[in-house]
């Protein structure tokens, strides 16, 4: 048995006792880093002295401790994962309250084979986004518990999934937030937009887009051409619903449309019929600002109303006068009770009524008057198949949604709650958008 002699702190200055064994102190290389080599009880090391002839204080030449042939045993540290990529993910939540909501941090949700991993840059404030935040519902639809809002978004991708081919890191993209089952037979004949079992962004309880991250079917995010911005993929949303609503009504080179409600929808509405070559666009409203914008956005007339329920049959005659020509199809993009009525009186025999705003549930209409002169009712709910048409739209110059984005945020907690409170009190502002 072979012995070792005390070593001598010339030998080195890194060295340290530790807990019963002898540390060398990676100092040298900014990091500790422990490397145990043996104990006082008799594991196998060389340790080395810390004064001359002694190498642990108060044992003068210290005990004498066998050497082994076996090799330096290093401790096993845990060290601390560090993933960059997989940070909490920043969401603004509706809470179970009226006006409850706040800016929080969660976990990521895992993506699937088939999604991408969208980093949010540009998301819009939907009329649906403040109805829930007032009153917790939206037509049918009910807030029970806390949920994401936001529908309206266009991002970065991140990350793709193992099956997704036409999208690749880095690609700008627009998404298209309803995921329906592709099974029933809605889905089977196009008309994914009535699937009983869609799962739509910020719709109860399917948490909403409105945070720095989402995780989505690829085949429901589109490429966005180099010339159009972020900001502008995410008004692909609110334009899809004008677009269906004028693939609905059969909007065409020769029909002249009546719009009821100059707010997002009802200026979108405009946009698409425009685009789609409606002669003549006339626009109602009872806010001279908004009428104006649409004046600008290329409506041939608007017609200033009132909100007195009396007032209908003389709004008819100022909206025929107007148009000069007979109303070939209506959308109502208000969804009031007047809205409704007087969109049945003023178009024409034969004509057709779109209902694209989403109103109360119930609501006491003409429709005797309207039926006797056989004018079609027809609903508008969200939209399908519209994104390549909206983005080719934009692309082509025919539709400019730009003078559209009123207002832009951040995403503090102090930034949302202003962007929110701006969207609710309506005035000035038509389209609120974050920019993330």
């Amino acid at each position: 048995m072979l012995w070792a002699k005390p070593f001598t702190i010339a030998a080195s200055q890194n060295w340290s006792w530790t807990c019963g064994s002898w540390t060398w102190m990676w100092a040298c290389r900014g990091v500790k880093r422990p490397r145990s080599i043996g104990s006082v009880a008799g594991r196998g090391g060389r340790p080395r002295g810390r004064e001359s002839g002694s190498w642990c204080p108060g044992l003068g030449s210290g005990p004498r401790i066998r050497s082994s042939s076996r090799p330096i045993r290093r401790s096993r540290l845990r060290r601390p994962r560090i993933h960059s990529r997989r940070r909490p993910v920043r969401r603004v939540r509706l809470g179970r309250s009226r006006r409850d909501f706040s800016v929080t941090m969660e976990r990521r949700i895992r993506s699937r084979p088939h999604d991408v991993r969208v980093r949010m840059k540009a998301v819009g404030i939907c009329g649906s986004d403040v109805h829930y935040l007032k009153t917790l519902r939206c037509a049918h639809f009910v807030v029970e518990e806390p949920m994401v809002i936001g529908h309206e978004c266009a991002g970065i991708v991140e990350e793709i999934g193992s099956e997704v081919t036409h999208l690749v890191p880095g690609d700008r993209v627009a998404l298209e937030p309803g995921i329906s089952c592709w099974r029933c037979s809605y889905c089977k004949q196009g008309s994914y937009n009535l699937c009983p079992e869609m799962k739509f962004f910020a719709t109860p309880p399917v948490h909403g887009s409105l945070a720095n991250q989402v995780v989505h079917p690829a085949d429901l995010c589109f490429k966005l051409p180099e010339d159009i911005t972020l900001e502008e993929g995410a008004m692909c949303e609110p334009l899809s619903v004008g677009v269906h609503a004028c693939r609905r009504a059969n909007v065409g080179p020769e029909t002249n449309v009546l719009i009821m409600g100059a707010g997002p929808i009802g200026l979108v509405a405009l946009l698409a019929a425009r685009a789609f070559g409606a002669p003549r666009v006339v626009i109602v409203d009872v806010d001279e600002f908004r009428l104006s914008v649409a004046k600008d956005l290329g409506a041939s007339e608007t017609v200033k109303v009132s909100t007195n329920e009396e007032d209908v049959a003389g709004e008819v005659e100022l909206i025929k006068k107007a148009m000069g020509e007979s109303v070939d199809i209506t959308l109502d993009c208000a969804g009031f009770n007047k809205t409704m009525t007087t969109a049945l009186n003023a178009t024409r025999p034969g004509g057709k009524v779109c209902l694209v705003g989403m109103g109360h549930n119930e609501m006491t209409v003409p429709l005797t008057p309207a039926a006797a002169r056989e004018v079609d009712v027809v609903g508008v709910f969200r939209y399908k198949n519209t994104w390549p048409l909206c983005i080719e739209f934009l692309r082509s110059g025919k539709i400019d949604v730009k003078p559209l984005i009123t207002h832009r945020f951040g995403f503090s907690q102090k930034e949302v709650e202003d962007a929110f409170e701006t969207s609710a009190r309506g005035g000035s502002a038509i389209k609120v958008m974050f920019n993330l």
